[in-house]
C-alpha cells in the first residue's frame, strides 16, 4: 500500500505544508485494534506454562528459523526470520516449540469469538489481530473507551490464556499504530483530541502501509515524523504517493477513510495456512499452496456440516508483513468451485506481484449451520445440485482412500513444483492460467 507506483524523475522545489484542522471532539469515531502478542508462542506458553519466563521461541515445520520470540529474546537482539542455531548462539539455553498450526488455529477462533461477545462489528485482519468497531458502546458497558480496552484485554487473558495489547482511536490506522505503542499486554488511547501532540512524537516509518520506498522518499524531503506528514498539502501527497497516501494522509488526522467491515458472526471461523522454505515469489507455486489450504477449509465444512459466506485470502511475505483480502459471497456455501472462482478474484484483484512470500492461507468466516441447498433468485438450482452431488462424492472418496486421494488440479502440481530456486518463474511476468 505504502510502495510507489512510478519512479520520480522531477525535482520537487519545496513541499508546502498547511496548517490541519484536526477534529475537536474526542470521539468522532471508536475504533480498536486487538493485536495478540507473540501469538504462536503465547499458544505454546498456555499449553506448557511451566516454560513462562523462560527464553523460548517457535520455529517453522522444517525448524530452521523463528518465527514468533519471547520479548526478552527480542530485547537480546534475536528477531523473526533468524536461524534457529543463530537465536541458540545469542541464548544456549533457548526452548524452542515446534509450530502446531491446528493449536494456533483453534485459539484464534476462541478469541475473536470472545470480541465478538463486546460487539457485533469485529473485522479479523490476520490470523492473531483484529479490528473493533466500538462506537455507541459505551453506555451498554457503562465504561468509557479506555475502561473497555482494558476490560477486553483481560477477558482474552483469564478466558483464552494469551496476552494481547489494544490500541484504541478514531480510525483503523491510528488504532493499529497505538496498539504497537505499549507492548506486550498494553493499552494505548488516542483521542482526536490527543492525535496531533501524539503524532509529534511518531516517525513516519511506523505507519502501517509506508513500506521499504516510501519512507526514503519521504525522508528526503525532510519529513521525518507522522506531523511533518500530515502538514503537507493534499495535493503535495497525491503527487508523492498516489491515492492510497491521500486515504493515509486523512487517516492520521482523525478523518475516518477505511470502515470497520463486520467479518465474523457466527461465533466460529475457519482458518488453514502453510509455510515454506526457501521463501520464493513463484506466483504459481504460492497459488497452489493457496488452493491446497481451500481444500482443507472446506474439508472442515463438510465435517462440521457448516456453510461459509466469506473467504480471506492470507499471505505472509519474508519481512512477516501480513496481507488479507476479503470476498463476501451472495449466498452461504460450502462449494469448493464458488470459494475458488472467490479466491481467483482476489488473486486477481491484489496479489502483489515481485513479493517473496514465506506462508499463505485462506480464512472462512460468517458461517451458519448447514440447513441444506438454498437457491438465490439469480442462480441455476440444477447446477447447484450437480454441484453438490460432486461435493458429496468427493467427501465419499476421500473417507475412503484419505484425504490426499483426491485433489485440486492446482494443488496436485504442488507434488512436481516446490519453489524452483534455481530459475524462479518472474512473478511480474507470470500470469495464472484459470
Amino acid at each position: 500500500m505504502g510502495t510507489l507506483a512510478h519512479s520520480f524523475f522531477v525535482m520537487l522545489p519545496s513541499l508546502p505544508a498547511t496548517p490541519i484542522p484536526f477534529r475537536q471532539a474526542g470521539w468522532p469515531e471508536a475504533i480498536m485494534h486487538c493485536d495478540a502478542d507473540a501469538f504462536f508462542l503465547g499458544c505454546e506458553l498456555k499449553r506448557s506454562p511451566e516454560f513462562k519466563g523462560r527464553p523460548a521461541v517457535v520455529t517453522g515445520k522444517l525448524g530452521g528459523i523463528v518465527l514468533a520470540k519471547s520479548y526478552d529474546l527480542k530485547a537480546k537482539g534475536v528477531k523473526t526470520g533468524m536461524p534457529i542455531w543463530e537465536a541458540k548462539k545469542i541464548c544456549p539455553n533457548l526452548k524452542v516449540f515446534p509450530a502446531d498450526f491446528q493449536l494456533y488455529n483453534g485459539l484464534s477462533a476462541k478469541m475473536f469469538a470472545l470480541l465478538n461477545e463486546w460487539t457485533p462489528d469485529v473485522e479479523i485482519y490476520s490470523v492473531d489481530e483484529a479490528f473493533l468497531d466500538v462506537k455507541g458502546m459505551r453506555r451498554l458497558r457503562r465504561m468509557d473507551y479506555g475502561q473497555m480496552a482494558h476490560a477486553i484485554k483481560e477477558d482474552v487473558k483469564k478466558k483464552i490464556g494469551i496476552t494481547v495489547s489494544i490500541g484504541v482511536s478514531v480510525t483503523k490506522t491510528l488504532a493499529k499504530m497505538a496498539s504497537e505503542y505499549h507492548k506486550p499486554d498494553g493499552v494505548t488511547v488516542i483521542s482526536a483530541k490527543d492525535i496531533k501532540d501524539w503524532l509529534k512524537k511518531m516517525p513516519v516509518k511506523e505507519v502501517p502501509g509506508f513500506g521499504r520506498n516510501t519512507v526514503p522518499l519521504l525522508e528526503k524531503y525532510g519529513i521525518h515524523t507522522c506531523a511533518d506528514f500530515v502538514n503537507l498539502t493534499q495535493d503535495t501527497v497525491r503527487h508523492l504517493l498516489h491515492r492510497p497516501g491521500v486515504d493515509l494522509w486523512k487517516e492520521l488526522q482523525g478523518e475516518k477513510v477505511h470502515d470497520v467491515e463486520r467479518s465474523f458472526a457466527a461465533n466460529k471461523s475457519i482458518t488453514r495456512t502453510s509455510s515454506f522454505e526457501p521463501q520464493t515469489s513463484d506466483q504459481k507455486f504460492l497459488w497452489a499452496h493457496t488452493v491446497r489450504q481451500l481444500e482443507r477449509a472446506i474439508d472442515a465444512l463438510h465435517r462440521e456440516q457448516l456453510l461459509g459466506r466469506e473467504i480471506v485470502l492470507y499471505l505472509r511475505d519474508k519481512d512477516f508483513r501480513s496481507y488479507g483480502w476479503s470476498y463476501r459471497l451472495p449466498t452461504p456455501s460450502k462449494s469448493f468451485p464458488v470459494f475458488v472462482d472467490a479466491l481467483k478474484s482476489l488473486w486477481k484483484k491484489y496479489f502483489p506481484r515481485g513479493t517473496v512470500f514465506r506462508s499463505t492461507g485462506v480464512n472462512l468466516l460468517r458461517l451458519s449451520p448447514d440447513g441444506g441447498t438454498q437457491f438465490s433468485l439469480f442462480e441455476d438450482p440444477g447446477i447447484i445440485l450437480r454441484r453438490d452431488s460432486l461435493e458429496g462424492a468427493k467427501d465419499h472418496i476421500r473417507e475412503r482412500y484419505g484425504n490426499l486421494s483426491i485433489l485440486a488440479a492446482s494443488a496436485l502440481s504442488l507434488k512436481m513444483l516446490g519453489p524452483n530456486t534455481k530459475n524462479p518463474i518472474k512473478a511480474k511476468a507470470f500470469n495464472v492460467e484459470w
